[in-house]
C-alpha cells in the first residue's frame, strides 16, 4: 500500500534471530540489575548520612541537616520500594 500511494519501496523487515532476542533480554536484565544496585547504594548512603548526623548531637538540635537527611532517606526508601513492586 505504501508503494502504491507514495511510490516508496521499503526493504523487507529484518528477520528475528535468537541472537537478537537474547541480546535484548540480556540488556533488559542488565538494566534492571543496574537500577536495583543504584537504588540499594543510594539507600545505604542515605542511612549512613542519617546515622552520622543523628550521632553528632541530640536530634532536637539538628535543624536543617537532620531534616535534609530524613528527606533523602525517605526518597531512597521510596525508590527502593518502587523497584520491589
Amino acid at each position: 500500500m505504501l508503494k502504491d500511494t507514495t511510490g516508496v519501496q521499503l526493504p523487507a523487515p529484518a528477520r528475528k534471530t535468537i541472537d537478537l532476542e537474547g541480546r535484548i533480554v540480556k540488556d533488559g536484565v542488565r538494566k534492571a540489575l543496574r537500577h536495583r544496585q543504584l537504588a540499594l547504594a543510594e539507600l545505604v548512603h542515605a542511612i549512613w548520612e542519617y546515622r552520622k548526623i543523628a550521632d553528632s548531637k541530640p536530634l532536637t538540635l539538628q535543624g536543617l541537616d537532620y531534616a535534609h537527611a530524613v528527606h533523602e532517606l525517605n526518597k531512597a526508601i521510596d525508590r527502593g520500594e518502587g523497584l520491589l513492586q
